[in-house]
Protein backbone atom coordinates (compact mmCIF):
# COMPACT_ATOMS: atom_id res chain seq x y z
CA UNK A 1 0.00 0.00 0.00
CA UNK A 2 1.22 3.98 -0.23
CA UNK A 3 1.77 5.70 2.37
CA UNK A 4 0.04 9.03 3.56
CA UNK A 5 1.88 12.07 2.36
CA UNK A 6 4.87 12.23 4.65
CA UNK A 7 4.36 16.04 5.03
CA UNK A 8 0.60 15.92 6.10
CA UNK A 9 -0.27 18.57 4.45
CA UNK A 10 -2.39 17.98 1.23
CA UNK A 11 -1.81 16.13 -1.83
CA UNK A 12 -0.82 18.49 -4.97
CA UNK A 13 -3.03 18.33 -8.15
CA UNK A 14 0.12 16.21 -9.53
CA UNK A 15 0.32 14.18 -6.60
CA UNK A 16 -3.35 13.19 -6.61
CA UNK A 17 -3.13 12.28 -10.01
CA UNK A 18 -0.10 9.97 -9.65
CA UNK A 19 -1.65 8.31 -6.57
CA UNK A 20 -4.94 8.04 -8.81
CA UNK A 21 -2.98 6.28 -11.14
CA UNK A 22 -1.31 3.80 -8.82
CA UNK A 23 -4.36 2.82 -7.44
CA UNK A 24 -5.81 1.51 -9.81
CA UNK A 25 -2.78 -1.13 -10.11
CA UNK A 26 -3.25 -2.48 -6.88
CA UNK A 27 -5.89 -5.21 -5.95
CA UNK A 28 -9.40 -4.40 -5.04
CA UNK A 29 -9.19 -4.29 -1.14
CA UNK A 30 -5.78 -2.34 -1.76
CA UNK A 31 -7.00 0.19 -4.20
CA UNK A 32 -10.23 1.04 -1.77
CA UNK A 33 -7.71 1.96 1.12
CA UNK A 34 -5.85 3.92 -0.82
CA UNK A 35 -8.61 5.81 -2.62
CA UNK A 36 -9.87 6.50 1.29
CA UNK A 37 -6.39 8.00 2.15
CA UNK A 38 -6.77 9.34 -1.16
CA UNK A 39 -9.87 10.83 -0.36
CA UNK A 40 -8.91 11.89 3.08
CA UNK A 41 -5.99 14.33 1.48
CA UNK A 42 -8.12 15.50 -1.71
CA UNK A 43 -12.08 14.76 -0.97
CA UNK A 44 -13.04 16.50 -4.13
CA UNK A 45 -10.85 14.46 -6.16
CA UNK A 46 -13.85 13.72 -8.75
CA UNK A 47 -12.46 10.59 -10.81
CA UNK A 48 -11.11 8.98 -6.84
CA UNK A 49 -14.55 9.42 -5.98
CA UNK A 50 -15.78 7.65 -8.89
CA UNK A 51 -13.73 4.48 -9.02
CA UNK A 52 -14.10 4.30 -5.48
CA UNK A 53 -17.98 4.03 -5.94
CA UNK A 54 -17.02 1.24 -8.71
CA UNK A 55 -14.54 -0.51 -6.37
CA UNK A 56 -17.38 -0.69 -3.49
CA UNK A 57 -20.12 -1.37 -6.06
CA UNK A 58 -18.08 -4.47 -7.10
CA UNK A 59 -17.56 -5.65 -3.16
CA UNK A 60 -21.37 -5.04 -2.88
CA UNK A 61 -20.68 -2.25 -0.15
CA UNK A 62 -23.75 -0.21 -2.05
CA UNK A 63 -24.14 2.23 0.37
CA UNK A 64 -21.06 3.87 0.24
CA UNK A 65 -21.09 3.10 -3.76
CA UNK A 66 -23.77 5.33 -3.96
CA UNK A 67 -22.23 8.01 -1.33
CA UNK A 68 -19.04 8.44 -3.90
CA UNK A 69 -20.79 8.31 -6.88
CA UNK A 70 -23.48 10.85 -5.81
CA UNK A 71 -20.47 12.92 -4.47
CA UNK A 72 -18.55 12.72 -7.95
CA UNK A 73 -21.39 13.38 -10.11
CA UNK A 74 -22.92 16.48 -8.25
CA UNK A 75 -19.22 17.46 -8.60
CA UNK A 76 -19.40 17.40 -12.43
CA UNK A 77 -22.78 17.68 -13.29
CA UNK A 78 -22.03 17.59 -16.91
CA UNK A 79 -20.30 14.28 -17.14
CA UNK A 80 -23.06 11.43 -17.64
CA UNK A 81 -20.48 8.77 -17.20
CA UNK A 82 -20.73 9.56 -13.27
CA UNK A 83 -24.88 9.69 -13.27
CA UNK A 84 -25.05 6.72 -15.62
CA UNK A 85 -22.72 4.99 -12.59
CA UNK A 86 -24.79 6.53 -9.94
CA UNK A 87 -28.02 4.90 -11.46
CA UNK A 88 -26.39 2.26 -11.83
CA UNK A 89 -25.57 1.74 -8.25
CA UNK A 90 -29.09 2.49 -7.89
CA UNK A 91 -30.47 -0.03 -9.57
CA UNK A 92 -28.51 -2.52 -7.83
CA UNK A 93 -29.77 -1.12 -4.76
CA UNK A 94 -33.45 -2.47 -6.37
CA UNK A 95 -34.26 1.66 -6.44
CA UNK A 96 -35.61 1.10 -9.74
CA UNK A 97 -37.44 4.11 -10.81
CA UNK A 98 -34.97 6.84 -9.16
CA UNK A 99 -32.70 4.26 -11.25
CA UNK A 100 -35.11 5.17 -14.30
CA UNK A 101 -34.98 8.77 -13.46
CA UNK A 102 -31.29 9.55 -13.34
CA UNK A 103 -30.74 7.26 -16.81
CA UNK A 104 -33.23 9.51 -18.07
CA UNK A 105 -31.53 12.32 -16.88
CA UNK A 106 -28.57 10.91 -19.25
CA UNK A 107 -30.94 10.61 -21.99
CA UNK A 108 -31.76 14.26 -21.94
CA UNK A 109 -28.31 15.65 -21.34
CA UNK A 110 -26.69 14.04 -24.58
CA UNK A 111 -29.85 12.28 -26.47
CA UNK A 112 -27.17 11.34 -29.50
CA UNK A 113 -24.91 8.70 -26.96
CA UNK A 114 -26.22 5.75 -26.93
CA UNK A 115 -24.92 5.50 -23.10
CA UNK A 116 -28.34 6.49 -21.84
CA UNK A 117 -30.32 4.13 -23.67
CA UNK A 118 -28.53 1.23 -23.44
CA UNK A 119 -28.20 1.51 -19.32
CA UNK A 120 -31.85 2.52 -19.32
CA UNK A 121 -33.00 -0.08 -21.47
CA UNK A 122 -30.94 -2.93 -19.37
CA UNK A 123 -32.56 -1.95 -16.28
CA UNK A 124 -36.40 -2.38 -17.85
CA UNK A 125 -35.45 -5.94 -19.70
CA UNK A 126 -33.69 -6.93 -16.04
CA UNK A 127 -37.31 -6.16 -14.29
CA UNK A 128 -39.27 -7.29 -16.82
CA UNK A 129 -40.65 -4.36 -18.56
CA UNK A 130 -40.21 -5.73 -21.43
CA UNK A 131 -42.65 -2.75 -23.26
CA UNK A 132 -40.95 -0.18 -21.85
CA UNK A 133 -37.52 -1.38 -22.97
CA UNK A 134 -38.78 -1.72 -26.67
CA UNK A 135 -40.01 1.56 -26.44
CA UNK A 136 -36.72 3.22 -25.35
CA UNK A 137 -35.14 1.27 -28.03
CA UNK A 138 -37.23 2.19 -30.55
CA UNK A 139 -36.60 5.80 -29.96
CA UNK A 140 -32.62 5.22 -30.59
CA UNK A 141 -33.26 3.27 -33.39
CA UNK A 142 -35.56 6.69 -34.75
CA UNK A 143 -32.31 8.39 -33.53
CA UNK A 144 -29.59 6.20 -35.47
CA UNK A 145 -27.97 5.52 -32.93
CA UNK A 146 -25.10 2.55 -34.01
CA UNK A 147 -24.17 1.19 -30.92
CA UNK A 148 -23.19 -2.67 -31.15
CA UNK A 149 -24.78 -3.16 -27.37
CA UNK A 150 -27.87 -1.93 -28.58
CA UNK A 151 -28.10 -4.44 -31.31
CA UNK A 152 -27.23 -7.17 -28.25
CA UNK A 153 -29.98 -5.84 -26.09
CA UNK A 154 -32.43 -6.06 -28.83
CA UNK A 155 -31.49 -9.60 -29.42
CA UNK A 156 -32.16 -10.27 -25.95
CA UNK A 157 -35.43 -9.74 -26.19
CA UNK A 158 -37.47 -12.99 -27.36
CA UNK A 159 -41.19 -11.50 -27.33
CA UNK A 160 -40.13 -9.09 -30.27
CA UNK A 161 -39.11 -8.95 -33.97
CA UNK A 162 -36.25 -7.37 -35.39
CA UNK A 163 -36.67 -3.74 -35.77
CA UNK A 164 -35.74 -3.11 -39.46
CA UNK A 165 -33.02 -0.46 -38.52
CA UNK A 166 -31.58 -2.45 -35.98
CA UNK A 167 -31.26 -5.09 -38.97
CA UNK A 168 -29.57 -2.38 -41.22
CA UNK A 169 -27.21 -1.37 -38.89
CA UNK A 170 -26.26 -5.09 -38.04
CA UNK A 171 -25.54 -5.51 -41.43
CA UNK A 172 -23.51 -2.48 -41.72
CA UNK A 173 -21.52 -3.62 -39.11
CA UNK A 174 -21.02 -6.76 -39.73
CA UNK A 175 -19.82 -6.01 -43.26
CA UNK A 176 -15.36 -7.65 -43.10
CA UNK A 177 -13.28 -4.28 -42.44
CA UNK A 178 -16.07 -1.85 -41.64
CA UNK A 179 -15.63 -1.52 -38.26
CA UNK A 180 -13.51 -3.51 -35.68
CA UNK A 181 -13.93 -7.17 -34.72
CA UNK A 182 -16.14 -7.19 -31.49
CA UNK A 183 -18.66 -5.13 -33.46
CA UNK A 184 -18.38 -6.57 -36.35
CA UNK A 185 -18.91 -9.82 -34.12
CA UNK A 186 -21.81 -8.46 -32.38
CA UNK A 187 -23.44 -7.51 -35.17
CA UNK A 188 -23.36 -11.09 -36.88
CA UNK A 189 -25.04 -12.55 -33.78
CA UNK A 190 -27.75 -9.78 -33.70
CA UNK A 191 -28.30 -11.21 -37.43
CA UNK A 192 -28.28 -14.92 -36.56
CA UNK A 193 -31.10 -13.74 -34.45
CA UNK A 194 -33.25 -12.35 -36.60
CA UNK A 195 -32.64 -14.41 -39.32
CA UNK A 196 -33.64 -17.72 -37.08
CA UNK A 197 -36.81 -15.56 -35.84
CA UNK A 198 -38.32 -15.92 -39.22
CA UNK A 199 -37.37 -19.30 -39.70
CA UNK A 200 -34.07 -18.56 -42.11
CA UNK A 201 -32.06 -21.32 -40.18
CA UNK A 202 -29.16 -22.17 -43.07
CA UNK A 203 -29.02 -17.94 -43.17
CA UNK A 204 -28.82 -17.26 -39.55
CA UNK A 205 -25.98 -20.38 -39.01
CA UNK A 206 -23.65 -18.68 -41.49
CA UNK A 207 -23.73 -15.41 -39.25
CA UNK A 208 -23.56 -17.09 -36.42
CA UNK A 209 -20.48 -19.19 -37.51
CA UNK A 210 -19.12 -15.96 -38.37
CA UNK A 211 -19.73 -14.08 -35.42
CA UNK A 212 -17.81 -17.01 -33.68
CA UNK A 213 -14.77 -17.55 -35.89
CA UNK A 214 -14.42 -13.40 -35.44
CA UNK A 215 -14.33 -13.64 -31.45
CA UNK A 216 -12.04 -17.43 -31.61
CA UNK A 217 -9.61 -15.02 -33.44
CA UNK A 218 -9.39 -12.77 -30.37
CA UNK A 219 -10.08 -15.19 -27.97
CA UNK A 220 -7.61 -18.21 -27.80
CA UNK A 221 -8.62 -21.44 -26.53
CA UNK A 222 -5.75 -23.82 -25.19
CA UNK A 223 -7.02 -27.00 -24.68
CA UNK A 224 -3.29 -28.38 -22.66
CA UNK A 225 -3.92 -25.69 -19.61
CA UNK A 226 -7.54 -26.50 -19.37
CA UNK A 227 -6.74 -30.16 -19.45
CA UNK A 228 -4.05 -29.54 -16.60
CA UNK A 229 -6.30 -27.19 -14.48
CA UNK A 230 -8.90 -29.95 -14.32
CA UNK A 231 -6.46 -32.73 -13.76
CA UNK A 232 -5.15 -30.82 -10.74
CA UNK A 233 -8.73 -30.49 -9.13
CA UNK A 234 -9.25 -34.01 -9.61
CA UNK A 235 -5.80 -34.59 -7.93
CA UNK A 236 -5.56 -32.44 -5.19
CA UNK A 237 -9.56 -32.45 -4.08
CA UNK A 238 -9.61 -35.64 -3.29
CA UNK A 239 -10.96 -37.88 -0.33
CA UNK A 240 -7.86 -36.98 1.80
CA UNK A 241 -8.27 -33.73 1.50
CA UNK A 242 -11.97 -33.49 2.59
CA UNK A 243 -10.92 -35.60 5.49
CA UNK A 244 -8.44 -33.15 6.69
CA UNK A 245 -10.82 -30.10 6.55
CA UNK A 246 -13.80 -31.57 8.18
CA UNK A 247 -14.74 -29.46 11.02
CA UNK A 248 -13.77 -25.95 9.24
CA UNK A 249 -15.32 -23.70 7.32
CA UNK A 250 -18.94 -22.06 8.54
CA UNK A 251 -22.02 -23.90 9.33
CA UNK A 252 -24.04 -21.57 8.05
CA UNK A 253 -26.72 -22.87 5.60
CA UNK A 254 -28.02 -20.16 3.84
CA UNK A 255 -26.06 -20.55 0.61
CA UNK A 256 -27.48 -22.17 -2.06
CA UNK A 257 -24.63 -22.80 -4.96
CA UNK A 258 -26.54 -23.20 -8.19
CA UNK A 259 -24.28 -24.45 -11.22
CA UNK A 260 -23.48 -25.98 -13.93
CA UNK A 261 -22.44 -25.64 -17.63
CA UNK A 262 -23.73 -22.05 -19.03
CA UNK A 263 -27.11 -22.07 -20.87
CA UNK A 264 -28.15 -25.28 -18.88
CA UNK A 265 -30.97 -24.32 -16.92
CA UNK A 266 -29.56 -22.27 -14.52
CA UNK A 267 -31.77 -19.14 -14.36
CA UNK A 268 -34.41 -20.70 -14.42
CA UNK A 269 -33.70 -23.14 -11.12
CA UNK A 270 -32.56 -20.04 -9.39
CA UNK A 271 -35.86 -18.05 -10.14
CA UNK A 272 -37.75 -21.07 -8.92
CA UNK A 273 -36.22 -21.12 -5.34
CA UNK A 274 -35.49 -17.23 -5.04
CA UNK A 275 -39.45 -17.18 -5.53
CA UNK A 276 -40.12 -18.83 -2.28
CA UNK A 277 -40.50 -15.88 0.89
CA UNK A 278 -37.76 -17.26 2.87
CA UNK A 279 -35.04 -17.18 -0.45
CA UNK A 280 -33.62 -14.30 -2.88
CA UNK A 281 -31.26 -14.43 -5.66
CA UNK A 282 -27.42 -13.00 -5.42
CA UNK A 283 -27.13 -13.50 -8.78
CA UNK A 284 -24.00 -14.64 -10.28
CA UNK A 285 -21.24 -13.52 -8.11
CA UNK A 286 -18.05 -13.91 -8.48
CA UNK A 287 -17.21 -13.43 -5.20
CA UNK A 288 -15.83 -17.84 -4.96
CA UNK A 289 -13.81 -16.96 -7.61
CA UNK A 290 -12.36 -14.22 -6.03
CA UNK A 291 -10.99 -16.60 -3.26
CA UNK A 292 -9.71 -19.25 -5.47
CA UNK A 293 -7.65 -16.15 -7.42
CA UNK A 294 -6.55 -14.96 -3.82
CA UNK A 295 -5.15 -18.50 -2.14
CA UNK A 296 -1.89 -18.50 -3.94
CA UNK A 297 -1.79 -15.42 -2.09
CA UNK A 298 -2.56 -16.64 1.05
CA UNK A 299 -0.61 -20.15 1.09
CA UNK A 300 2.05 -19.55 -0.87
CA UNK A 301 3.85 -21.74 -3.04
CA UNK A 302 2.14 -23.17 -6.36
CA UNK A 303 -1.16 -21.85 -8.36
CA UNK A 304 -4.39 -22.54 -7.42
CA UNK A 305 -5.68 -25.32 -6.56
CA UNK A 306 -2.33 -26.57 -6.12
CA UNK A 307 -1.42 -24.67 -3.69
CA UNK A 308 -3.89 -26.36 -1.07
CA UNK A 309 -1.58 -29.15 -0.77
CA UNK A 310 0.65 -27.76 1.70
CA UNK A 311 -2.86 -26.68 3.88
CA UNK A 312 -1.89 -27.90 7.21
CA UNK A 313 -3.99 -29.80 9.69
CA UNK A 314 -3.20 -26.62 12.36
CA UNK A 315 -3.91 -23.76 9.54
CA UNK A 316 -7.15 -25.28 8.05
CA UNK A 317 -9.94 -24.53 10.72
CA UNK A 318 -8.60 -20.60 10.50
CA UNK A 319 -8.20 -20.04 7.02
CA UNK A 320 -11.35 -21.81 6.24
CA UNK A 321 -13.35 -19.75 8.78
CA UNK A 322 -12.33 -16.50 7.88
CA UNK A 323 -12.61 -16.81 4.13
CA UNK A 324 -16.26 -18.57 4.64
CA UNK A 325 -17.01 -15.31 6.58
CA UNK A 326 -15.54 -13.40 3.63
CA UNK A 327 -17.40 -15.28 1.54
CA UNK A 328 -20.75 -15.03 2.87
CA UNK A 329 -20.39 -11.41 4.06
CA UNK A 330 -20.37 -10.66 0.45
CA UNK A 331 -23.52 -13.62 -0.33
CA UNK A 332 -25.63 -11.53 2.32
CA UNK A 333 -24.57 -7.80 0.49
CA UNK A 334 -25.97 -9.12 -2.66
CA UNK A 335 -28.50 -10.75 -2.41
CA UNK A 336 -30.37 -8.72 0.50
CA UNK A 337 -28.72 -4.82 -0.44
CA UNK A 338 -31.42 -3.38 1.55
CA UNK A 339 -30.61 -5.47 5.33
CA UNK A 340 -33.13 -8.06 6.54
CA UNK A 341 -32.33 -11.74 7.15
CA UNK A 342 -33.36 -14.43 4.85
CA UNK A 343 -33.06 -18.66 5.05
CA UNK A 344 -31.55 -18.99 1.69
CA UNK A 345 -30.05 -17.11 -0.52
CA UNK A 346 -28.94 -18.19 -4.12
CA UNK A 347 -25.39 -17.97 -6.04
CA UNK A 348 -25.71 -18.78 -9.08
CA UNK A 349 -22.30 -18.68 -10.89
CA UNK A 350 -22.57 -21.31 -13.11
CA UNK A 351 -18.59 -21.97 -13.55
CA UNK A 352 -18.41 -22.48 -9.51
CA UNK A 353 -18.72 -26.40 -10.86
CA UNK A 354 -14.99 -25.84 -10.91
CA UNK A 355 -15.19 -24.98 -7.15
CA UNK A 356 -16.92 -27.54 -5.38
CA UNK A 357 -14.04 -29.43 -3.38
CA UNK A 358 -12.89 -25.33 -2.11
CA UNK A 359 -17.02 -24.39 -1.30
CA UNK A 360 -17.07 -27.91 0.92
CA UNK A 361 -14.09 -26.98 2.94
CA UNK A 362 -15.21 -23.56 3.27
CA UNK A 363 -19.48 -24.21 3.70
CA UNK A 364 -20.20 -27.86 4.62
CA UNK A 365 -23.77 -26.89 5.32
CA UNK A 366 -24.18 -25.12 1.59
CA UNK A 367 -26.56 -26.54 -0.78
CA UNK A 368 -26.28 -27.36 -4.15
CA UNK A 369 -28.31 -27.41 -7.57
CA UNK A 370 -26.30 -28.88 -10.39
CA UNK A 371 -28.28 -28.12 -13.62
CA UNK A 372 -28.13 -30.52 -16.60
CA UNK A 373 -29.52 -30.18 -20.28
CA UNK A 374 -28.64 -32.21 -23.21
CA UNK A 375 -25.10 -32.08 -24.34
CA UNK A 376 -26.29 -31.14 -27.99
CA UNK A 377 -28.85 -28.49 -26.64
CA UNK A 378 -26.47 -26.74 -24.29
CA UNK A 379 -23.16 -26.55 -26.62
CA UNK A 380 -25.71 -25.12 -29.28
CA UNK A 381 -27.01 -22.42 -26.84
CA UNK A 382 -23.46 -21.73 -25.73
CA UNK A 383 -22.05 -20.97 -29.61
CA UNK A 384 -25.34 -19.08 -30.13
CA UNK A 385 -24.67 -16.60 -27.28
CA UNK A 386 -22.54 -13.29 -27.44
CA UNK A 387 -21.23 -13.44 -23.33
CA UNK A 388 -20.70 -10.22 -22.02
CA UNK A 389 -17.33 -11.86 -20.68
CA UNK A 390 -16.13 -14.02 -23.27
CA UNK A 391 -15.40 -17.77 -22.36
CA UNK A 392 -12.54 -18.73 -24.39
CA UNK A 393 -14.27 -22.07 -25.05
CA UNK A 394 -17.67 -20.60 -26.16
CA UNK A 395 -17.04 -20.37 -30.09
CA UNK A 396 -15.73 -23.21 -31.43
CA UNK A 397 -17.57 -26.24 -31.53
CA UNK A 398 -15.24 -28.41 -31.13
CA UNK A 399 -13.96 -26.43 -28.00
CA UNK A 400 -16.95 -26.37 -26.70
CA UNK A 401 -17.34 -29.92 -27.26
CA UNK A 402 -13.94 -30.62 -24.96
CA UNK A 403 -14.24 -28.68 -22.49
CA UNK A 404 -18.09 -30.35 -21.70
CA UNK A 405 -16.07 -33.47 -21.91
CA UNK A 406 -14.02 -32.03 -19.12
CA UNK A 407 -16.90 -30.63 -17.16
CA UNK A 408 -18.85 -33.95 -17.47
CA UNK A 409 -16.02 -35.72 -16.22
CA UNK A 410 -15.00 -33.24 -13.48
CA UNK A 411 -19.13 -33.47 -11.86
CA UNK A 412 -18.48 -37.02 -11.91
CA UNK A 413 -15.75 -36.64 -9.93
CA UNK A 414 -17.03 -34.50 -7.57
CA UNK A 415 -20.09 -36.85 -7.21
CA UNK A 416 -17.32 -39.41 -5.59
CA UNK A 417 -15.56 -37.60 -2.98
CA UNK A 418 -17.26 -34.10 -2.25
CA UNK A 419 -18.82 -34.46 0.91
CA UNK A 420 -21.68 -31.96 -0.28
CA UNK A 421 -24.83 -33.28 -1.31
CA UNK A 422 -25.31 -32.68 -4.89
CA UNK A 423 -28.88 -32.10 -6.28
CA UNK A 424 -29.48 -32.51 -9.58
CA UNK A 425 -31.76 -30.70 -11.96
CA UNK A 426 -32.60 -31.74 -15.75
CA UNK A 427 -33.69 -29.38 -17.83
CA UNK A 428 -35.70 -31.30 -20.05
CA UNK A 429 -37.24 -33.49 -16.48
CA UNK A 430 -37.82 -29.27 -15.18
CA UNK A 431 -39.81 -28.67 -18.72
CA UNK A 432 -42.00 -31.75 -18.76
CA UNK A 433 -42.89 -31.77 -15.19
CA UNK A 434 -42.51 -28.10 -13.77
CA UNK A 435 -44.70 -28.78 -10.37
CA UNK A 436 -43.03 -32.41 -9.25
CA UNK A 437 -39.43 -30.85 -10.05
CA UNK A 438 -40.13 -27.60 -8.70
CA UNK A 439 -41.10 -29.07 -5.04
CA UNK A 440 -37.96 -30.99 -5.26
CA UNK A 441 -35.86 -28.14 -6.16
CA UNK A 442 -37.35 -26.73 -3.04
CA UNK A 443 -37.14 -29.49 -0.83
CA UNK A 444 -33.02 -29.59 -1.59
CA UNK A 445 -32.63 -26.29 -0.46
CA UNK A 446 -34.55 -27.03 2.94
CA UNK A 447 -37.51 -25.06 2.43
CA UNK A 448 -41.14 -25.64 2.75
CA UNK A 449 -42.94 -26.13 -0.59
CA UNK A 450 -45.15 -22.79 -1.44
CA UNK A 451 -47.17 -22.19 -5.05
CA UNK A 452 -45.82 -19.21 -5.69
CA UNK A 453 -42.64 -20.82 -6.78
CA UNK A 454 -44.35 -22.43 -9.69
CA UNK A 455 -45.51 -18.47 -10.53
CA UNK A 456 -41.47 -17.53 -10.97
CA UNK A 457 -42.22 -15.72 -13.94
CA UNK A 458 -43.82 -13.09 -11.76
CA UNK A 459 -41.23 -12.73 -9.48
CA UNK A 460 -39.92 -8.75 -9.01
CA UNK A 461 -36.62 -10.02 -8.46
CA UNK A 462 -34.00 -8.61 -11.38
CA UNK A 463 -32.67 -10.62 -14.08
CA UNK A 464 -29.07 -10.70 -14.43
CA UNK A 465 -28.31 -13.24 -16.95
CA UNK A 466 -28.78 -13.59 -20.99
CA UNK A 467 -31.88 -15.32 -19.90
CA UNK A 468 -33.78 -12.54 -18.78
CA UNK A 469 -36.61 -12.53 -21.43
CA UNK A 470 -37.18 -16.89 -21.25
CA UNK A 471 -37.56 -17.10 -17.58
CA UNK A 472 -40.15 -13.83 -17.40
CA UNK A 473 -42.51 -16.57 -19.34
CA UNK A 474 -44.54 -20.08 -17.56
CA UNK A 475 -42.13 -22.56 -18.21
CA UNK A 476 -42.58 -23.57 -22.23
CA UNK A 477 -40.68 -26.54 -24.32
CA UNK A 478 -40.49 -24.77 -27.57
CA UNK A 479 -36.08 -24.55 -26.98
CA UNK A 480 -35.84 -28.21 -25.82
CA UNK A 481 -35.12 -29.37 -29.85
CA UNK A 482 -34.57 -26.06 -30.88
CA UNK A 483 -31.15 -26.99 -32.23
CA UNK A 484 -32.46 -29.76 -34.23
CA UNK A 485 -32.89 -26.93 -37.07
CA UNK A 486 -28.77 -27.00 -37.67
CA UNK A 487 -28.62 -30.50 -37.22
CA UNK A 488 -26.53 -31.11 -40.25
CA UNK A 489 -24.27 -27.93 -39.65
CA UNK A 490 -23.74 -29.06 -36.36
CA UNK A 491 -22.37 -33.19 -37.22
CA UNK A 492 -19.00 -31.92 -36.12
CA UNK A 493 -20.31 -31.24 -32.80
CA UNK A 494 -21.62 -34.14 -32.38
CA UNK A 495 -18.49 -35.86 -33.49
CA UNK A 496 -16.20 -33.74 -30.82
CA UNK A 497 -18.58 -34.65 -28.28
CA UNK A 498 -18.65 -38.16 -28.61
CA UNK A 499 -14.61 -38.20 -29.08
CA UNK A 500 -14.88 -36.40 -25.50
CA UNK A 501 -16.67 -39.41 -23.91
CA UNK A 502 -20.29 -37.89 -24.10
CA UNK A 503 -23.21 -39.15 -25.20
CA UNK A 504 -24.45 -36.40 -27.38
CA UNK A 505 -27.73 -36.58 -26.82
CA UNK A 506 -27.66 -36.83 -22.96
Amino acid sequence: MISSSSRGDRLTPQEAEIRFALARAHRREEAIAVYGDLLRQVPGHVDSLNNMSVLLRLEGRLDGAEGHARAAAEARPDDIELWSNLGQILADQGRHDEAATTFQRVIEEAPENAEGYRKMTTLFQKMGEFERSRMVLARAWELGLDDPELLQLQSLDGGSAFPEAARELAEELGQAGKCDPEAAATARFALSVADERIGEHAAAFKHLAAANRLVAKQVKYRAAEHDGYFDALEQVFDADFFAGVAGGGSGSEQPVFVLGMPRSGTTLAEQIIASHSAATAAGELGAMQDIEQDLPRLLGGEGYPRCLEGLGAEQAPQLTRDLAERYLARLRRAGMPGGGEVARITDKMPPNFLRLGLIAALLPKARVVHCRRSAMATCFSIYQQRFAAPLDFAYDLRSIAHYYGRYDRLMAHWRAVCPLPIHEVAYEDLIADPEGQARALIAAAGLDWEDGCLRFHESAQAVNTASLWQVRQPVYDSSLEKWRAYEDQLVPLRDALAAAGVDPDS
